[in-house]
């Protein structure tokens, strides 16, 4: 299970790599890695007996609350009986409830610590590839080497028409002169930022917590966190740089730990590391990205309407007008939204998809399902938090207990972001990965705590020992 759980959390940044399709869907390589886990944890209810182990907390009923509501929004194309949009529906309703098993088996099935321990160890040492890679691509655009651009296979956008203003097949990043942001093997610079944002948290969060962390080498961690820093800081992204200063924000607001200097020295050696970066990058493209960084903000705070006065390529007008559109379309469809994956439907308004997740529930599920959405954030919200307070003060846990509980409430700040201010994971791997991870980590702390569980035998003894007892009578 390890393994299989390490080959998920690694394929999921491969996102843009499908492999092949079904219909108009593409298939990337973790959808394969989660049929293959889906596959042994039937078996091993099935055939071993494994029991399930639960605790039935409000965010578990609002979660599957909101998988109904999600289901029941295709009332809208049902009664409009437009054959396409209820295809389109049954698609994209069958692979939010693909990803969300993941989710759901995570908050049913026990997938102990130590394993988690492990995927996040691989997960760390992989990032130093994927960011030396993304290092290199700065330098190999500038001078047109080998290998600074890789082609893309997504097939989703081609077939559904809405590879509107950029080639699908080709890494998005935009040039300023001699600079282009750096993506490593992602298709944009904000899904990579937001990637290092990830690694950035497994990696320092449990130091606030435990002297060593997931990685017991001092050496090995300033190494990942050094190349961590530099690659996000290349990617030029808003979506890091706000992820980064709520991460930093609730660090000091929550954390009241002795080893809080120590993220303060982080802070510092992140400093010292942009320093070096953006100096290296001046000499080589003459462009400091420090520059544009504060040159990018300023345009879009001065600016009486945003994106006015943005810089050539800013991406914040245009998400804007995103979001404006997907509240026309639930103004069209305000109970019940217009129906899962339907955005692009709409014969009023020409939006091809909608620009967070927060906007594609309130206009795909209506004013229910973004009711239930919300409710299901603030309320896991408030329980990492709660978990975080228990990691601070319990002496049953041991240190990689603690490590993992101490990351769920970071993890999910960042998940905030990226669903409600600067992308969409509704329907991607991403969002439902972790916050199955979340939800395994919370059960497995709860348990060492002594928390009631609630247990569900779906097949008694499993199938196998039946067959062994009735072969030997």
């Amino acid at each position: 299970m390890t393994f299989v759980l390490s080959i998920i959390f690694l394929t999921s940044t491969l996102a843009a790599f499908q492999v092949f399709t079904i219909g108009t869907y593409g298939v990337a390589p973790a959808i394969i890695m989660l049929a293959f886990f889906y596959a042994y944890i039937l078996k091993r209810i099935i055939w071993n007996g494994d029991k399930l182990h639960y605790q039935p907390s409000i965010s578990l009923i609002l979660l599957i609350i909101i998988i109904s509501i999600v289901l029941i929004s295709g009332i809208t194309p049902l009664i409009g009986v437009n054959k396409y949009e209820i295809s389109q529906f049954f698609k994209t309703s069958f692979h939010f409830l693909f990803l969300t098993t993941f989710t759901l088996i995570c908050a049913f099935y026990r997938i102990e610590n130590f394993r988690w321990r492990t995927v996040i160890r691989v997960f760390l040492v992989f990032s130093i590839f994927i960011n030396i890679y993304g290092i290199y691509q700065v330098v190999a655009r500038a001078f047109d080497l080998p290998f600074a651009w890789i082609e893309l296979s997504n097939e989703s956008l081609t077939a559904r028409g809405t590879a509107v203003g950029f080639d699908p097949y080709k890494q998005l990043a935009l040039q300023f002169e001699n600079f282009y942001r750096a993506t490593s093997i992602f298709s944009e610079p904000s899904f990579y930022a937001s990637y290092n944002i990830i690694v950035m948290i497994f990696l320092i969060i449990p130091l606030l917590k435990t002297k060593t962390g997931f990685i017991k080498s001092n050496a090995l961690k300033i190494f990942i966190l050094i190349f961590t820093v530099a690659a996000l800081f290349l990617t030029f992204s808003l979506t890091g740089l706000l992820s980064f200063l709520l991460l930093t924000f609730t660090v000091f607001l929550i954390e009241r730990s002795k080893r809080l200097k120590y993220f303060i020295y982080f802070l510092a050696g992140t400093v010292f590391v942009i320093l070096i970066t953006d100096s290296l990058v001046k000499n080589v493209t003459e462009i400091s990205v420090a520059n544009l960084f504060i040159d990018r903000i300023e345009r879009i705070s001065k600016s009486s309407k945003i994106g006015n006065e943005s810089m050539n390529g800013e991406s914040v007008n245009v998400r804007v007008d995103y979001q404006q559109q997907a509240y026309n379309i639930w103004q069209q469809y305000p109970i019940l939204g217009c129906g899962i994956g339907l955005v692009g439907y709409n014969k009023k308004v020409d939006l091809k998809f909608a620009d967070t997740a927060l906007t594609q529930v309130l206009a795909e599920t209506g004013a229910i399902g973004t009711f239930f959405y919300l409710a299901f954030f603030a309320v896991t919200f408030f329980l990492v938090l709660k978990l975080n307070i228990f990691c601070n003060k319990s002496y049953i846990l041991n240190d990689v207990d603690k490590c993992l509980a101490a990351c769920c409430l970071y993890l999910f700040v960042h998940l905030t972001v990226i669903n409600f201010i600067t992308a969409n994971n509704l329907i991607t791997p991403i969002s439902w990965l972790y916050i199955g991870f979340i939800f395994s980590i919370m059960n497995n702390t709860y348990s060492k705590l002594g928390y009631k569980f609630s247990i569900i035998e779906v097949f008694p003894k499993g199938i196998k020992n039946k067959l062994i007892g009735a072969i030997s009578q």
